[in-house]
């Protein structure tokens, strides 16, 4: 009983402890984030798991930049074709398929959408 109740403990704590280190942003690498002020105006966002992201504006230029995340806040820098100021959220508890919103460049409203795959 008393090995029963250990290895019960033993695998909640590395349960918990897996959940906790998890990337947040696991959700989204692999599939497409769409971002725009209105579904007219969406440009396509590719982040990938190194940290970095590509993506094709609503004009259909390319995109490349870079992710970081601490703490609850995801934050996309644009390097290329013209590097932007950080763009930083609290990240949404998403899952593909859903639709939040956000806060752009001067304070905009963002809606976004994730879509699965590429």
């Amino acid at each position: 009983m008393r090995i029963q109740t250990s290895t019960a403990v033993i695998s909640a704590l590395l349960l918990s402890t897996t959940l906790a280190f998890a990337n947040p942003m696991d959700v989204l690498t692999g599939n497409t984030l769409l971002v725009g002020a209105s579904p007219d105006a969406q440009m396509s966002v590719y982040p990938n798991e190194d940290g970095t992201y590509t993506g094709t504006l609503p004009d259909g230029s390319a995109i490349a930049g870079n992710w970081t995340v601490e703490g609850d806040t995801v934050c996309f820098i644009r390097t290329s074709p013209n590097a932007q100021a950080p763009i930083c959220n609290d990240m949404a508890d998403a899952a593909v398929g859903d639709t939040w919103t956000g806060t752009g460049l001067e304070g905009a409203e963002l809606t976004l959408t994730l879509v699965q795959g590429r």
